[in-house]
């Protein structure tokens, strides 16, 4: 069991502890005051310190006084409690409802398959001017997205032989 520091919080700038129920300053806007960010300042010059580094327009201080030990205690426990529910785990269900997907893999053919144009030509261009200064034939567009297709076709045979139904990057290494 952790034993919890004889303060409350430190103070987001100079790292000063602020006591349990003693004051502290908050800033108002609210992404500075959310329950992720929490900044609190133990004084008015530690709260001015943090205003320019974050580019607020039109902030304030807000004077506030920090919970008691037993109140701030008994909170962090219905927080941990509440943060880590019993987890049941269901045999042969999913988080959908439905059985889970088998990784068998069946490749579609026909006309509701896309054949479109898989890369963007502007900066396929731009990279064959870049590497070569070599102008690029708009017929190559069409055989580098029949490449990436048949990388894809691969990838997703390795992704099912493994298992997965998510294609990793692993999948496209040869």
């Amino acid at each position: 069991m952790t034993t919890s520091p004889p303060f409350w919080k430190r103070c987001s700038s100079c790292k000063n502890p602020i006591s349990f129920a003693g004051h502290y300053y908050r800033c108002s806007v609210s992404t500075c005051n959310s329950k992720r960010t929490g900044l609190v300042f133990c004084s008015m010059p530690c709260w001015s310190a943090h205003v320019p580094t974050m580019g607020h327009r039109d902030p304030w201080a807000e004077d506030m006084q920090a919970p008691d030990q037993a109140s701030w205690e008994s909170e962090q426990a219905r927080q941990s409690d509440a943060g880590n529910p019993q987890r049941r785990i269901i045999p042969g269900s999913s988080r959908s409802g439905r059985e889970p997907r088998s990784p068998t893999l069946t490749l579609s053919e026909g006309d509701h398959v896309p054949d479109d144009v898989l890369v963007v030509v502007s900066k396929m261009k731009t990279y064959i001017r870049a590497r070569s200064d070599f102008n690029t034939s708009a017929s190559a567009n069409e055989a580098i997205s029949d490449i990436i297709r048949e990388h894809c076709d691969r990838a997703m045979k390795r992704a099912a032989m493994a298992g997965r139904t998510t294609v990793m990057d692993r999948d496209f290494e040869d």
